[in-house]
């Protein structure tokens, strides 16, 4: 396709993705220079005029030309193809056809008021982000929302949204957000520096300098004062240093000084799926976040709890819903919408030596940005037995400064944190546009632009190769999704083996557990019973009988809380309370299984671990069904499969993606139109009634029935009288949301007709609403039979019918089967409320 024939918007998204390519270009050398050459060449149509873009090449540059696929003839440069023997496996060319046109698919939802009140945004991205903002807005004390949506969809939005329109009901207003890397905490602060009324939000990051501890100290002081809108922290720091300062947060103001204003009302967990990963191995402090979550609310009774995901296994959903759903009322959302952006494709090889020349031809052609993954973070850990047919991060990274690349950085878990926190800085700014990681990288770092995604190993579970992948292509462009793997067929230690050791491994055993219970439970004070409870602390701390070592240490005490940990999802116990100050390491725990303190506690043991066994079987048949979706890619679409392991076992299959190996070899094309297969629930607490609206319908009559320009006078005067909720043709909807934000309205939700009726209708939130239907609605008689059916099931009890009373339902007058009262005249509505009272 020529440059004139893309679209207006396709050619607004090249002509900024050229000039980024450009300006970096200019600046770059060596094989960055060349790579971002042959983008910008692919971007402008396979061939480019040197002298007209002003671009100089070395002799250096020339005699490279070949490696990056770009011959040059006078000042033309043009891309070439390669032999196949060359290309070995991925045909890139064939693969990666420019495509200029936006691929993501948005619902493109209208605005409510409060969208438009606190962020420039005109619409919603998704209807599960427009639904999970109405549900946040409207939760009630102490309750629990769970919410999965794609990666760029808009998460984010949910924390900001929250920390603006509480503190504009209070301005001590607090929210804290739970992550489990520094440089998603370090993003989100990014972010949120440059929004009106959250320059002030602080990520709280590790430290080993007293300068950067003293500055730790000022951002959780200036948090208890209520200087900090949003505050981002690991478990570790939540539960460690963090602790004292956010239960001071959450404490009653008569409970504190003057000064401290902060007041927590919400806690999100971001990226929660990792929970049940992370939580059950090497990091079990996100186990005990339910804990810190009780204690907060011990203090402060109407927290609430937020759970954020893009990719919710079904274990990761049922440790979720155990964990969070033990008080208040619980609602989840799920998108069901997976991302169709990219181009994918999958190729296993013998030896980790052919893999790596296949990488290096990809590096050297792939668009920039990109981000290489693998799962060994160093060389240091590459045994002789991984050395054949594994690659670690760090020879990965030291290769490709042989090559010849600088616009490259390596973040894996060794990665320091000030190192964290500039690299993820240059990468924000395109500084850099080539990243090589394990999966420590980019777990909601929110660059927009990134073009390509390779694996350079299996990942060990669906989720994960979900979530990274999703790294690439937030801007909704064309993304390119790339995994090379080792595969022997059983024959020796590879990438595949790799991958089903790292999602089995790590299990606490019953050999080991039995003697660490015991220690922890000789180390016990402060007993006391509850009912049929008995408590006490545990020291964590205790080595386990026959231990050689006569000190503890991180890895002792991480094991004491991994077995805690897996006695709380066996019921077995409780963790009440965690204290984990510098001279005092132990947990309060509950024993509900009292026969965990007997002396033979067989039994017990018996149904701890028939839970660990179920745990690491269901790990084991997920790694089996993902690796044999990636090992065999041309038997199935990718997408389709994958995500259908991230979903509830019932839950329909979503429409084949046209861009994977399958796809291609049978020509599906991507779907126009996705199907909408989007679920939701609803709060069981209905908001109290507003003073002077009637329980029950009331109907008014407009003075046209077609409602042409009457429509924002209407809902204004509504608004006035305490209406929260507006549902109305999708046409005026954004209409209907601008003309309600100036009014003293709290949220001003608005929904599209079409967006109540069907299989996937929305749950309107509880609270006095207006349904606005014109006289030539084609959906006027299935939202009349709604709206009976709202207040006839008391989900709604305070309802304003604006309709003419002459229409028919079932053919009867609207007014005869509707409402008890007589309608109302459009003119009535100017001494609302007291009209209605």
């Amino acid at each position: 396709m020529e440059y004139w024939q893309h679209s207006e918007a396709a050619q607004t998204w090249l002509a900024h993705t050229r000039s980024h390519y450009l300006a970096a270009l200019k600046v770059a050398d060596g094989s960055d220079r060349l790579t971002l050459l042959r983008s910008l060449i692919r971007l402008s149509g396979g061939r480019l005029d040197l002298d007209r873009t002003g671009i100089d090449l070395t002799a250096e540059d020339t005699a490279e030309l070949s490696r990056f696929g770009i011959e040059c003839s006078d000042t033309i440069a043009r891309l070439v193809g390669d032999a196949a023997q060359d290309r070995e496996t991925v045909d890139l060319e064939a693969l990666n056809v420019l495509d200029s046109q936006a691929r993501r698919v948005d619902d493109d939802c209208p605005p409510d008021a409060v969208l438009l009140r606190h962020t420039t945004h005109k619409s919603y991205r998704l209807q599960a982000q427009k639904s999970s903002i109405r549900a946040l807005l409207t939760m009630p004390d102490g309750a629990g929302l769970m919410v999965c949506m794609p990666t760029g969809a808009g998460k984010s939005l949910l924390f900001q949204i929250e920390a603006l329109e509480q503190r504009r009901r209070d301005p001590g207003s607090c929210v804290l957000v739970i992550t489990p890397t520094v440089s998603l905490a370090l993003d989100h602060q990014r972010t949120l520096s440059v929004m009106p009324g959250l320059e002030n939000s602080r990520a709280l990051a590790g430290t080993s300098t007293q300068a950067g501890r003293d500055d730790r100290l000022d951002t959780l002081n200036a948090f208890r004062r209520g200087d900090v809108p949003v505050l981002f922290m690991s478990p570790e720091l939540a539960l460690g240093i963090g602790r004292e300062h956010l239960l001071d947060a959450a404490a009653s103001p008569d409970d504190k000084l003057a000064p401290l204003e902060g007041r927590l009302i919400t806690v999100v967990i971001d990226e929660a799926h990792i929970i049940e990963s992370w939580g059950r191995t090497f990091r079990p402090d996100f186990q005990r976040l339910p804990a810190l979550i009780d204690d907060l609310k011990a203090r402060q009774p109407k927290l609430k709890t937020v759970v954020l995901s893009a990719t919710l296994p079904p274990a990761a959903r049922r440790v979720l819903r155990s964990a969070y759903h033990r008080a208040g009322d619980w609602m989840e959302i799920d998108a069901r919408k997976p991302r169709r952006e990219f181009d994918i494709d999958i190729n296993a090889f013998p030896t980790a030596q052919a893999r790596d020349a296949q990488l290096d031809y990809l590096i050297d052609r792939a668009p920039r940005p990109l981000i290489v993954y693998t799962t060994v973070a160093s060389e240091r850990d590459e045994t002789d037995a991984f050395t054949e047919n594994l690659t670690s991060a760090e020879a990965i990274f030291k290769r490709q400064k042989r090559r010849g690349y600088r616009r490259i950085a390596l973040f894996t878990g060794d990665t320091g944190g000030e190192e964290r926190k500039r690299i993820v800085q240059d990468w924000a700014r395109g500084d850099i546009d080539f990243v090589v990681a394990t999966s420590a990288f980019g777990m909601g770092v929110d660059k927009a632009n990134v073009r390509t995604v390779i694996h350079a190993c299996l990942p060990d579970n669906p989720a994960r190769y979900y979530q990274e992948i999703g790294r690439a292509a937030r801007d909704g462009h064309q993304g390119l999704a790339l995994a090379l793997f080792t595969d022997t067929d059983g024959k020796a230690l590879d990438d595949v083996k790799s991958a089903f050791s790292q999602a089995t491994g790590s299990w606490l055993t019953r050999k080991k557990a039995e003697p660490r219970w015991k220690s922890l439970y000789r180390s016990r004070t402060d007993v006391a019973w509850n009912s049929a409870r008995m408590g006490f602390s545990v020291d964590l701390n205790a080595l386990p009988e026959g231990s050689r070592s006569k000190r503890s240490s991180d890895y002792n005490r991480s094991w004491n809380m991994s077995l805690l940990n897996l006695l709380q999802r066996a019921n077995a116990i409780q963790i009440v309370a965690c204290n984990l100050s510098a001279s005092k390491e132990r947990w309060q725990i509950e024993v509900a299984d009292l026969r965990l303190l007997e002396e033979n506690a067989s039994s017990a043991w018996d149904d701890v671990f028939d839970v660990r066994a179920q745990e690491q079987s269901e790990a084991l048949q997920n790694v089996r069904n993902f690796s044999g979706i990636m090992r065999r890619p041309e038997n199935a679409c990718i997408l389709q499969t994958v995500f259908s392991l991230l979903q509830e076992p019932d839950a329909d299959l979503v429409d084949e993606c046209g861009r994977c190996p399958h796809c291609r070899a049978r020509g599906i094309l991507p779907p126009d139109s996705p199907r909408d297969q989007s679920v939701e629930g609803g709060w069981s607490t209905i908001a109290a009634p507003r003073p002077g609206i009637p329980i029950g319908i009331t109907i008014v009559a407009p003075d046209d029935p077609h409602i042409a320009y009457e429509v924002e006078d209407i809902v204004v005067k509504l608004a006035r009288a305490g209406v929260e909720q507006f549902v109305t043709a999708s046409d005026v909807a954004t209409i209907v949301a601008t003309a309600i934000k100036e009014t003293t309205i709290d949220q001003g939700f608005v929904l599209p007709h079409e967006s109540v009726i069907g299989g996937h209708a929305v749950h309107p939130a509880r609270v006095a609403t207006a349904l606005i239907v014109r006289r030539h609605d084609e959906l006027a008689e299935l939202l009349f039979k709604q709206a009976k059916k709202w207040v006839d099931d008391k989900l709604i009890e305070q309802l304003i019918l604006i309709a003419d009373p002459s229409m028919q339902v079932q053919g009867r007058r609207l007014d005869q089967v509707m409402s008890k009262r007589a309608p109302y005249n459009q003119s009535q509505l100017d001494r609302l409320p007291g009209l209605l009272s």
